[in-house]
């Protein structure tokens, strides 16, 4: 039977399910249309007013909200690269960087969708049921979320930094050095969460590479924080952080 504390721990854990993957709408020079993953995708709105989601539902943009004068300086100021888009997401939406040339501005202002120009011409548009850009309120710009870890030089208290940090979100996920410090999550008001985990031991972070669902995942790593066998793993993601917990062994069953 399992003890009270794993009984605990389980209940405590939130069930994560993955986004959709990329819905791909591919555009050749003749205009023709062929659809994957889905039908009848509607192509996004690079209004402001408004966002048509993959499945062509009219949702709230978060840049409504903004002033007239601030929305034509969005406009100038958002201008993307192939370079500006991050290697994890273009491997995520299956895009062949030997194959396309550069980035197409027609949805520059929608934070769910991005769209490739191809060297054969053709253009290819990327739609996602997660955000894969933000707004930089204080550049007034809209940016890819690239959620790969860097080294973090924010100061938890006296001379002790962070270990890592996400490289370019609105929300910004801070982890320690080691398991008893707090783990930080702050948005663009300086709004912040902080919690750290009950484990019977401190130990070091490593970031990794797992598989999980036959996906690869680039995690920081608390090994044995709850114990040997028991690992402790965070992913910052687009809306926040995901937290696993990794069961390598149970009493007598081994993983």
């Amino acid at each position: 039977m399992m003890n009270r504390k794993w009984t605990e721990l389980l209940c405590c854990m939130a069930l994560m399910i993955p986004p959709m993957g990329p819905v791909r709408i591919s555009q050749g020079a003749a205009g023709k249309q062929s659809q994957k993953q889905a039908k009848d995708v509607t192509k996004t709105s690079s209004k402001i007013s408004k966002t048509l989601r993959a499945d062509g539902a009219e949702q709230d943009n978060p840049l409504s909200g903004i002033p007239s004068k601030k929305e034509q300086e969005l406009i100038e100021n958002t201008d993307f690269s192939l370079s500006d888009v991050p290697e994890e997401l273009l491997e995520n939406a299956n895009v062949n960087s030997e194959e396309v040339k550069d980035i197409d501005g027609v949805d520059n202002l929608d934070l769910h969708s991005f769209t490739t120009v191809n060297k054969d011409q053709s253009k290819t548009l990327h739609v996602f049921e997660s955000p894969v850009k933000y707004y930089d309120k204080e550049e007034n710009e809209i940016k890819f979320i690239d959620n790969d870890f860097m080294q973090s030089n924010e100061i938890i208290s006296g001379n002790d930094s962070y270990a890592y940090e996400n490289k370019d979100n609105a929300i910004k996920v801070y982890l320690p050095e080691n398991s008893r410090e707090y783990v930080t999550i702050m948005n663009q008001e300086e709004s912040s969460l902080f919690f750290s985990p009950m484990g019977e031991k401190e130990v070091p972070v490593r970031k990794k590479t797992v598989k999980f669902l036959g996906e690869e995942e680039k995690v920081a790593e608390y090994g044995d924080a709850f114990g040997q066998g028991y690992d402790l793993q965070y992913i910052p993601q687009s809306e926040g952080v995901k937290e696993n917990i990794l069961f390598n062994k149970h009493d007598d069953i081994v993983c």
